[in-house]
């Protein structure tokens, strides 16, 4: 049993670094940063709005994220079962 909520808490974060590394890709794609940091024409709310999002997520991974699994696996890992209750 904890070694299914340790292989399903490695799946959460893998599905973490895709959803980060795709979103860089994208970022990278549509040049988003290049329309913030030089503003003009092209800079409107979606732009602004998707910068927001990538950057909150980064963030989460890169400062929160590692902190939150490694607790989480350790629990999952150290838990100890509940003793069953035996019918009369």
């Amino acid at each position: 049993m904890k070694e299914r909520k340790v292989l399903r808490i490695a799946l959460e974060f893998a599905a973490l670094a895709v959803i980060y590394l795709a979103a860089l890709k994208a970022m990278a794609h549509w040049r988003v940063m290049e329309v913030l940091l030089a503003p003009g024409a092209h800079s409107v709310r979606p732009y602004v709005a998707a910068a927001l999002l990538f950057v909150m997520l980064r963030g989460f991974l890169v400062v929160l994220a590692p902190g939150w699994f490694t607790a989480r696996a350790w629990l999952a890992l150290t838990a100890r079962e509940k003793p069953r209750r035996q019918s009369p």
